[in-house]
């Protein structure tokens, strides 16, 4: 009731747009299967992660405004972690102790993004699979993932601020 209350501020709006968008790309049908992104907690947090990892790493070129952007996103996806735990029971005192496990996946897996896309699309290309997909590699599935990667890469380095404000990739 008190929600409409409550001023948004606009970075808090695009970061749930962008987190939104990251959610929605990661469960994109087409990458799961047989040989492919295992359906399951496991592969759906590891994709959501890559789209994650893309986006904050590209953020940070633009500054402060990136910085806010990014801890905005942050603050999305454990409030949503946090509800997606109390949803299936877990208590008050048990959320956070799930969450860190979390939490320190997701910093893996963006310190694994950064460091590629750094070295440029190949190095990307050749990471993000086996960082997607973990122990269930099938070569055409992580070539799959790494093409992948490597085009969200390239659409995001030519977007300027206000496309990653609009989560219009």
């Amino acid at each position: 009731m008190f929600k409409r209350f409550k001023k948004v501020r606009p970075e808090q709006e695009h970061a749930r747009a962008l987190y939104n968008w990251a959610m929605s790309s990661s469960r994109n049908s087409d990458f799961y299967g047989p040989d492919k992104v295992q359906d399951n907690y496991d592969g759906r947090i590891r994709f959501l992660f890559l789209h994650l990892g893309l986006i904050l790493h590209h953020l940070r070129r633009f500054g402060a405004d990136g910085e806010v952007l990014s801890q905005e996103i942050y603050n999305c996806m454990v409030s949503d972690f946090d509800i997606a735990l109390r949803e299936q029971g877990v208590a008050d005192t048990g959320v956070q102790r799930r969450i860190k496990p979390m939490v320190r996946l997701f910093y893996g897996h963006m310190k694994i993004y950064h460091d590629a896309a750094e070295q440029g699309k190949d190095a990307l290309k050749a990471v993000s699979g086996a960082a997607v997909l973990g122990e269930s590699v099938g070569v055409k599935s992580a070539q799959q993932i790494g093409d992948y990667a490597a085009h969200l890469h390239g659409q995001m380095s030519g977007a300027d601020f206000s496309t990653f404000t609009l989560a219009d990739f």
